[in-house]
C-alpha cells in the first residue's frame, strides 16, 4: 500500500499561527514566542516572508478570549506611547 503524502500550504499555517496568536491569553507570551519562531523560520525558508505589524486593541475585538494586552497602543501616538503596558508577542504575519 502506498503512503500518501499530505501537504499544506505556507498560507494555510500563516493563518494558523495568527489565529493561535490571536486567541492566546495574556500570559501565553512563551507560547507566543514558539509560535513565532516557527512561522518566522517557514515564512524565511520559502521565500514568504513579508513582515508582520503589532496586533491593537481593536484587532483583539475579534479574540475569543477576554485577555486584551495588545502589541501596540494607538499608532498615532508618540513612539514611546505606542509600547507602553503592551506584549511585543501580539503580532499578525504577512505573506508575500
Amino acid at each position: 500500500m502506498a503512503k500518501s503524502r499530505k501537504t499544506t500550504e505556507v498560507k494555510k499555517l500563516v493563518e494558523m499561527a495568527n489565529n493561535m496568536i490571536l486567541n492566546s491569553t495574556d500570559d501565553s507570551i512563551g507560547y507566543r514566542q514558539g509560535i513565532m519562531l516557527f512561522i518566522e523560520n517557514i515564512l524565511h525558508e520559502t521565500g514568504n516572508y513579508n513582515g508582520f505589524g503589532y496586533l491593537s486593541l481593536n484587532d483583539l475585538q475579534k479574540a475569543h478570549s477576554e485577555y486584551k494586552i495588545p502589541g501596540i497602543n494607538d499608532p498615532n501616538d508618540e513612539y514611546e506611547e505606542r509600547f507602553k503596558n503592551t506584549d511585543r508577542t501580539r503580532v499578525h504575519y504577512y505573506i508575500s
